[in-house]
This record gives C-alpha cells, sequence and structure tokens, in this order.
C-alpha cells in the first residue's frame, strides 16, 4: 500500500503531511455519541474477545486491488479506475 500511495502522489501533485508515518486502519463502527462510564468496561471486553475472535478465525482478509474512488459518503465508494 505504501508503494501505491507513493506513486500516486506524483501524478495528483499531493502528498498529505502525515504521508510517511500514516499506518492502514479500518474502523468497524464510529462512536455517535459518548458511552457512559459505566459501560465502558463491558464494551473493552466485548472488543477484546472480538478482536481475538478476528486473529483467529480471519488472520489473513483478502482485499480487491487499490482503486481510485469518487464517495459522498462512507457508505458506498464509485470505483472510477481499479489500479493493478
Amino acid at each position: 500500500m505504501r508503494a501505491w500511495r507513493d506513486a500516486l502522489a506524483v501524478p495528483f501533485g499531493y502528498r498529505h503531511p502525515d504521508h510517511d508515518a500514516y499506518v492502514f486502519h479500518i474502523t468497524f463502527a464510529y462512536q455517535i455519541q459518548r458511552l457512559a462510564d459505566d459501560r465502558a468496561a463491558a464494551w473493552q471486553a466485548l472488543f477484546d474477545e472480538s478482536l481475538a475472535l478476528f486473529g483467529r478465525e480471519a488472520p489473513v482478509i483478502e482485499i480487491k486491488p487499490p482503486a481510485f474512488c469518487a464517495f459522498r459518503d462512507m457508505k458506498h465508494f464509485e470505483e472510477l479506475l481499479v489500479l493493478g
């Protein structure tokens, strides 16, 4: 992914300030409102359990080739150009 990011920075003429330090991540859900303090421990336990399950059951996740996309929100990404 780093090689793709480096290669695309040139033709697009854009290099984000954290380009060299960026670490790939995914998000399971976005927090809509703050979790009540008395629920945080239960949430953390469930999160840790889920993370361990993913580690055991899905150690490798196959993904599609990188694509240049257009999107209005995080619900749909229209692939304009599939790379590689």
